[in-house]
């Protein structure tokens, strides 16, 4: 594999695990309250920030935010795995690899898996997130507005949505599945 189009090939695996790195440090969700003119929380793939100066006493109000003590280091480590994966993808061996019907290299199965898992964890998120953001003042939709009480007599009206991170994720996720798909046709190699 040492050939232009291979090494362009394998530019474009560098380029996508640096998106997938900028994808996991930016935030995926976010909730905005009117009243309080604040970003109280944004959901990060590795956990959730919650702006304290600003929402004080109101913590109370986003009960059920914790999330056990190994899922930060866990899903880091989760990142520190797909990268060394792809970088591997790079410079492994043409090793044939059977799954089932489908006959792929080494490398291949790398990328794909990789790409296959972010999409995975997209899907879980959206679905962890749904279940977790229920118990955010009272019952918060994950996406959408939401009308708030804090205090009486303070209202006002939340908005919850998706944030760039979790859209990046999911474009890189698709983009590794399809490198990992056209990567014997891309490099003029069939196998």
């Amino acid at each position: 594999m040492g050939t232009f189009r291979a090494w362009l090939f394998r530019g474009l695996i560098l380029i996508a695990a640096a998106f997938m790195v900028i994808s996991f440090i930016l935030p995926w969700w976010s909730s905005y309250i009117e009243e309080l003119n604040v970003i109280v929380a944004k959901i990060f793939p590795y956990g959730l920030w919650l702006n304290m100066d600003e929402i004080g006493g109101y913590t109370y109000y986003m009960r059920g935010y914790e999330m056990p003590a190994w899922f930060t280091p866990a899903m880091w480590f989760y990142l520190g795995i797909c990268i060394v994966a792809l970088i591997l993808s790079m410079f492994a061996k043409e090793k044939p690899i059977r799954l089932g019907k489908i006959n792929m290299t080494l490398p291949q199965f790398l990328v794909g898996f990789v790409g296959l898992s972010y999409v995975v964890v997209d899907i879980v998120f959206v679905i962890i997130a749904a279940i977790r953001t229920g118990d955010f003042f009272g019952g918060m939709p994950l996406l959408g507005e939401y009308n708030v009480v804090l205090q009486y007599p303070i209202a006002g009206m939340a908005y919850s949505q998706f944030e760039i991170g979790f859209y990046l994720a999911i474009g890189v996720g698709i983009l590794l599945i399809v490198l990992s798909l056209l990567r014997n046709k891309f490099i003029g190699e069939n196998n």
